[in-house]
């Protein structure tokens, strides 16, 4: 199971939640998770937006989990394939992603059911479209960062034996001012299914 320890700011004995993803070789079940998926298993009513109505059944074949749907899951068609991954923490499944295959109105080939906590739904998600977004720092975020670029720079003692590592990384730091980010943003299409 995926568990981290750390040390917490209020106590020094906390546990801090992780999340992390979790491969299903195959689409088995990991044996620290099967008896969460036996509480899954049922018949779910709903819809994804644009999707027709229908039924959603979450079964176990031995330890693989088989997911079909009664009607078109969306618009433009897709299948319900194996299930790929999981993401988990110290609570349980957090989430699970099923092959999907690519329907021409989305870009996702995956298809990602969250339970509630409960487990008496499912949220579903598939990526519709995805775009990067590129930020860049304004001219006074720059300028507060040279600023302390040249503050490191002046705080190297020429007396240690790191004087030269530590201007280099002053300089690296200073030329890294201005330096834009990419991140790529999704649009999902989503659905909810409620256990019947």
């Amino acid at each position: 199971m995926c568990l981290n320890k750390s040390l917490g700011i209020l106590s020094l004995l906390s546990l801090v939640l992780v999340s992390c993803r979790v491969e299903t070789p195959n689409g088995q079940v990991p044996s620290d998770y099967l008896n969460q998926a036996k509480t899954v298993v049922g018949d779910y009513k709903g819809s994804m937006q644009g999707g027709q109505s229908g039924t959603l059944s979450v079964r176990l074949s031995g330890t693989k989990v088989v997911v079909s749907f009664s009607s078109k899951l969306l618009s433009c068609g897709g299948s319900i394939g194996t299930l790929q991954a999981i993401d988990a923490d110290n609570s349980g499944v957090q989430a699970a992603y099923l092959g999907l295959s690519k329907a021409s109105c989305v870009e996702g080939q995956e298809l990602i059911l969250s339970p509630s906590a409960g487990m008496k739904s499912f949220t579903a998600q598939v990526v519709k479209e995805s775009h990067d977004v590129q930020t860049c720092p304004s001219d006074s975020q720059v300028m507060d960062c040279h600023s302390q670029a040249m503050h490191e720079s002046d705080n190297c003692s020429q007396d240690s034996g790191n004087y030269s590592q530590c201007i280099q990384q002053a300089n690296d730091d200073y030329d890294s001012c201005s330096d834009c980010s990419t991140q790529t943003e999704y649009t999902y299409i989503t659905g909810t299914f409620v256990r019947k």
